[in-house]
């Protein structure tokens, strides 16, 4: 018998490209996702890039994938990249990765 709560659940593990570090990029997505009541975390990669997994009600993840294409005042967003891969991770909060 299914858990009724994690049905409307959706889970997105993204990457985000462009000049998306030292912008306060990472920031920007914790105030986001605060904001949304979305769960998850999110960090710097080696190369450049943003990687987010995203947990959260269908209407709070599209609201944030929208967020995340814009990003903060100084970043220049090229792509925002699903990766699609089951989490089997489990969020109580958001949090910034190091």
């Amino acid at each position: 018998r299914s858990n009724r709560r994690y049905m409307n659940e959706v889970k997105k593990h993204l990457i985000i490209s462009g000049r998306v570090q030292g912008v306060g990029f990472r920031a920007f997505v914790l105030r986001n996702a605060k904001r949304l009541n979305i769960k998850g975390w999110v960090r710097n990669t080696y190369n450049d890039q943003v990687e987010a997994v995203i947990c959260g009600n269908k209407t709070a993840i599209n609201k944030m994938l929208l967020q995340l294409e814009k990003g903060p005042r100084w970043a220049s967003v090229e792509k925002v990249n699903v990766i699609n891969n089951s989490i089997e991770e489990e969020f109580t909060q958001f949090r910034i990765r190091s």
